[in-house]
């Protein structure tokens, strides 16, 4: 649990390179996937507004 908790602290700081990212993607089930992909966009919406 820790470690999942100082790796995404560290992914702010350090970009996670796109081979691994690309390994974990394909290991998540696709109900998973389709999680993580929804809370980006929402980010990256939430992100644009504030730039507005």
């Amino acid at each position: 649990m820790l470690g999942a908790i100082a790796g995404s602290i560290a992914a702010c700081i350090y970009p996670i390179p796109e081979s691994i990212a690309e390994e974990c993607e394909k290991r998540l089930p696709p109900d998973l996937l389709k999680i993580m992909e929804d809370f980006e966009k929402y980010i990256d919406n939430k992100n644009l507004e504030s730039h507005i």
